[in-house]
């Protein structure tokens, strides 16, 4: 139930999210190597794609696929194949449509397959991305959850990571029952930041990193063993490539330095032919972020690596 399971968990995540909204940005943080990369529709035609993922030194990837392109399950395959003589491994997304509700065995026979297909190459496999979002095919957490009992049951023999619940926005009261009964390997969420209000929090980054931290706090509460948690797919708004490389930049630099986010999938279109953004990940890989240096203009943050100290920063002007 999900009040029930919200009201039981009310106390440790009040106390989980006060003390990471305390310390949101205040004391080092391990990076680790956070980028990853939301590929296009399986039906665009990309051949610059190796060598994009070979100019940003990227090692995990997001496709997308639902019931309704079955067909599609062999382009899928092979696409892993080509991912995994890069060195690169793929995070298969699932996206629900209404008939998988409705008509239970189109949906197993769909995920049968799929993991049948995929268990050789060890992929992950998300079940379900911004399905909450008004307008989607599931009408509610108890429809997805027959939707990823039977993911989970036709898993056991596949050797495969599911990952979830790839609920969009903050959201968090989701969390809690879906999270007790249902044991991923990492937690996903999916950000929108569509508005220009969106927009200037992720700028200047306070309220929106700690509402992260909450989600963060009841990841940490309501998962087993407190799974880490990935923003597995980044809704980004149409800008030019120059607007968008310097918003993307003072969204993930803030968000990341938090070490509350263990991976994010950066949209296609915004890594493409992107130079700051390849040197943006050669220093924050691998990185400890050790804190921000006071200037009344601009914000700036420090990392540190074996090949050195680095400082990224902006002014908001």
């Amino acid at each position: 139930d999900l009040i029930s399971s919200n009201l039981m968990k009310a106390v440790p995540v009040f106390i989980s999210s006060r003390r990471l909204r305390g310390g949101v940005l205040r004391f080092p943080a391990q990076i680790g190597r956070p980028f990853a990369l939301s590929l296009p529709p399986l039906e665009s035609d990309n051949p610059e794609l190796p060598e994009v993922l070979s100019e940003l030194n990227i090692d995990l990837v997001h496709m997308a696929i639902s019931s309704e392109k079955s067909q599609q399950l062999p382009q899928v395959e092979e696409r892993l194949i080509r991912l995994s003589h890069l060195g690169v491994k793929g995070l298969v997304s699932l996206h629900l449509q209404r008939e998988d509700v409705t008509n239970p065995g189109r949906w197993e026979d769909f995920i049968q397959e799929l993991f049948s297909r995929l268990s050789k190459l060890s992929p992950y496999v998300e079940i379900g991305n911004a399905w909450n979002r008004s307008g989607q095919g599931v009408y509610d957490h108890q429809e997805y959850l027959q939707l990823a009992h039977a993911a989970f049951s036709a898993a056991e023999s596949a050797s495969l990571s599911l990952v979830g619940p790839g609920i969009a926005g903050f959201r968090s009261s989701l969390y809690p029952s879906l999270l007790k009964l249902l044991p991923f390997d990492k937690i996903t969420c999916n950000m929108q930041v569509s508005q220009e209000d969106d927009l200037k929090q992720a700028r200047i980054g306070k309220k929106y990193l700690k509402n992260l931290a909450r989600l963060k706090a009841v990841v940490e509460t309501c998962s087993q063993r407190g799974k880490k948690l990935w923003v597995s797919d980044l809704n980004w708004p149409e800008l030019t490539e120059k607007e968008g490389t310097g918003l993307l930049i003072q969204f993930l630099v803030p968000v990341l330095s938090t070490g509350l986010v263990e991976r994010i999938f950066l949209p296609w279109q915004t890594a493409v032919g992107s130079s700051t953004l390849k040197t943006l990940k050669s220093f924050l890989d691998d990185s400890i972020f050790e804190g921000r240096l006071m200037h009344p203009e601009a914000e700036i943050f420090v990392f540190c690596k074996k090949s050195g100290v680095y400082a990224v920063g902006w002014t908001d002007g």
